[in-house]
């Protein structure tokens, strides 16, 4: 595994990630020491990003997946009293 290039603050909760990523994103993600959900190959559909993103403490979404207030409401990130 290789050794993030960068420092970072520890990660508490889940990291979600919507679809597999290379060899060498992927080792800098399980290098932050947090469980990773991850999904396929293959675009997520919209209940795929839901169920993925629901509880999850960090997200990497790919730019090819729609992000709006509705689904990030279901990661918690959209709160009124933030």
């Amino acid at each position: 595994m290789t050794e993030s290039p960068t420092r970072t603050r520890p990660v508490t909760g889940t990291i979600y990630v919507s679809r597999l990523l290379t060899d060498r994103a992927m080792n800098h993600l399980h290098a932050l020491g947090a469980p990773v959900r991850i999904g396929s190959e293959a675009p997520p559909d919209r209940a795929e990003l839901e169920a993925g993103i629901s509880g999850a403490s960090a997200a990497v979404i790919t730019l090819t997946e729609r992000i709006d207030a509705e689904l990030l409401a279901v990661a918690g990130a959209i709160e009124g009293d933030r």
